[in-house]
């Protein structure tokens, strides 16, 4: 996360001070600038849903068993469906984890609704800070688009300037090498850098809307499930749900429907103990979804 913050700070710093002469972009990308540095830190620095890791039982003790949990979802077709939803034992952790969790193996514990581990802010993305990543994105790619374009207008600026003067003094070096010159060649530096990271924000911000229409995680996404039970039944209920209904996410407290003993070495080694989901009897057939429990 500090790397992150001292790339923000510095090109914003440089773009605005010292390289672009286009005042409307050097205000918006200051502004943005600063909310994503808030934003990043806010986002890093808070509890992105873990689970408190518990003593481990004693020696002997029988394996816990899976809580199956039902689920009420509603189809693109406005009808409504129950799903089973299995709430396994965390063997690292020595909790139950909610039926979205997932033991990170970089953070080492358990995160309600886990989106994915993000390098940029030093932690996982999961129930409580997702929204303020969804922000970030949405903010970084607001600044990156103004600086792109912001670079683009204020290079072509520098070269029509020294280009009047060129034609006058022919000894002069060309417009555009004198362009380069004014910043120290850091003006197109930027440019690059700020249509690379454009790219990887862009992207980000428009898959993790796609993401929040449907309430879905990025694991849910990859796993390409043909029924999404998930969903609430509208864009503005889904985009409600992943954004501030964090809560359910890791409830663990609802209705037992059915148990099942659970006998796995090691959660976080087993790919294959995932959380799987199950239809209710009276409902046509779901295919199976399996949510990791690990990250491999």
């Amino acid at each position: 996360m500090t790397a992150s913050v001292v790339l923000i700070a510095t090109c914003s710093l440089l773009f605005v001070f010292f390289t672009n002469e286009v005042m409307t972009a050097r205000i918006i990308v200051g502004v943005t600038a600063l909310i994503s540095v808030m934003v990043l830190l806010l986002c890093g620095l808070s509890d992105p849903g873990v689970k408190q890791r518990q003593p481990p039982p004693p020696p002997g003790a029988p394996p816990h068993e899976s809580h199956w949990c039902e689920r009420e979802y509603v189809d693109q077709h406005g009808h409504a469906h129950q799903a089973r939803l299995e709430v396994k034992w965390c063997y690292s952790c020595n909790v139950y984890r909610p039926y979205r969790g997932v033991h990170c193996r970089y953070c080492d514990r358990c995160v309600a609704r886990r989106d994915h581990h993000c390098p940029w802010t030093g932690t996982c993305i999961g129930a409580k800070n997702y929204r303020s990543y969804f922000v970030l994105v949405w903010v970084l790619s607001v600044m990156l688009f103004t600086a792109l374009c912001g670079g683009i207008q204020s290079l072509v600026q520098r070269v029509i300037r020294h280009s009047k003067v060129s034609s006058v003094n022919e000894d002069r070096p060309s417009a555009f090498t004198s362009a380069l010159i004014d910043t120290y060649c850091l003006e197109p530096i930027l440019i690059v850098l700020s249509f690379i990271f454009g790219l990887l924000a862009w992207s980000l911000a428009f898959y993790h809307t796609y993401l929040i229409s449907r309430n879905l995680t990025s694991g849910d996404a990859a796993k390409d499930l043909e029924e999404n039970v998930f969903t609430h039944g509208s864009v503005l209920a889904n985009v409600r749900a992943a954004l501030t209904g964090w809560r359910e996410e890791e409830e663990m407290s609802c209705r037992s429907t059915r148990t099942e003993v659970v006998i796995e070495a090691n959660a976080c080694d087993d790919v294959d103990n995932a959380p799987s989901l199950l239809p209710m009897t009276n409902t046509e057939s779901l295919h199976a979804a399996l949510y990791n429990d690990c990250d491999v």
